[in-house]
């Protein structure tokens, strides 16, 4: 089986595999995540409130931290040239 991944979504084999798994269930589940992002995706909505908020939280830090470290990296760079 051939994977490819569109810009927005999966190949439609993934999707069929799916299908295929769901339809002899005797008790289909009412949704079936396959993918990554919607493995975890289902992962964050089994969280809490408060942590999905400190999980936000140290996302913003690390993205704040990366981005005064590239900013810092490129004024010295100026500063050399």
């Amino acid at each position: 089986m051939k994977k490819r991944l569109t810009r927005h979504g999966i190949a439609p084999e993934n999707a069929a595999h799916a299908v295929e798994l769901a339809l002899p269930a005797r008790r289909p589940k009412i949704r079936y995540l396959f993918g990554k992002d919607a493995k975890v995706i289902g992962v964050l909505l089994r969280l809490s409130s408060s942590m999905k908020y400190w999980l936000i939280l140290r996302q913003l830090l690390e993205w704040r931290k990366a981005k005064t470290t590239n900013h810092h990296d490129l004024q010295s760079n100026s500063d050399v040239a």
